[in-house]
């Protein structure tokens, strides 16, 4: 039981002062690449801990299943009889409560974030096949007549990239490819997926710090140019117009 609840003390430490770290990390401007890796691997840590503290009360010698169903049996009958349960079977029941409840709470969450970028994904598609005029490349850019410079990805199946005629015609052309560049470079990183896991960990663990302020670190990651978007926009291109 101390090394489980050391554990847990451990989890409450990291999910506490975790944010403060992210945030030093983003105003120095750390590469977005290692902010995320650093987030997922906070996030991770903290689940498979919780995990481990359930398994050293679950398993001091026995078989998870045995034993669970003897700490249900053993909770059962002293409430029947009118006593106290044990500490460490109560515990590991709340644990064993918590964990299953958040783990279905984020599934169900990221479920339905799926779910709704899916229908927007098929009322956009119809909507650009009339309006927009395709452009092949590894995701596809529909161009839609519009003199703001505007773009945007869709992840889905197909994932593409939306752009209004602005872009081409407010920007020198190594500045549209660097925006053009810059939305690939969200559907190749997945980061469409990452932002609705952020937004189902903080919707079903707004209690936790680190869960509750992932999807700012979620967005803020993902509004920065990544690596090879930044050395486009630094290639000099051939300009017809002021920049």
């Amino acid at each position: 039981m101390i090394l489980a609840f050391a554990l847990l003390l451990g989890v409450g430490i990291v999910a506490g002062y975790s944010p403060g770290l992210l945030d030093r990390m983003m105003a120095r401007r750390i590469d977005p690449q290692v902010v995320l890796a650093t987030w997922v691997a906070l996030v991770a840590t903290t689940f498979l801990t919780v995990v481990a503290a359930l398994v050293v009360v679950l398993l001091p010698a026995h078989g998870p299943t045995s034993l669970l169903m003897q700490l249900v049996h053993h909770c059962v009958t002293a409430v029947q009889h009118g006593a106290v349960p044990r500490f460490h079977a109560v515990t590991a029941l709340l644990l064993l409560f918590g964990l299953t409840s958040l783990l279905l709470l984020v599934s169900v969450r990221l479920m339905r974030h799926v779910r709704r970028q899916r229908r927007a994904h098929r009322r956009q598609l119809e909507l650009l096949r009339v309006a927009a005029r395709p452009e092949a490349g590894p995701f596809p850019t529909m161009w839609l007549p519009h003199p703001k410079p505007l773009a945007y990805s869709v992840a889905g199946t197909p994932a593409f990239v939306v752009a209004t005629d602005g872009v081409r015609e407010e920007l020198c052309a190594g500045d549209a490819a660097a925006v053009i560049e810059h939305e690939r470079a969200h559907l190749h990183g997945r980061h469409h997926m990452l932002v609705g896991l952020a937004e189902a960990l903080a919707r079903s663990a707004p209690w936790i710090p680190l869960m509750r302020h992932s999807p700012l670190w979620c967005a803020r990651r993902s509004s920065w140019p990544p690596t090879a978007l930044r050395r486009v926009c630094t290639v000099p291109a051939p300009c017809t117009r002021p920049c």
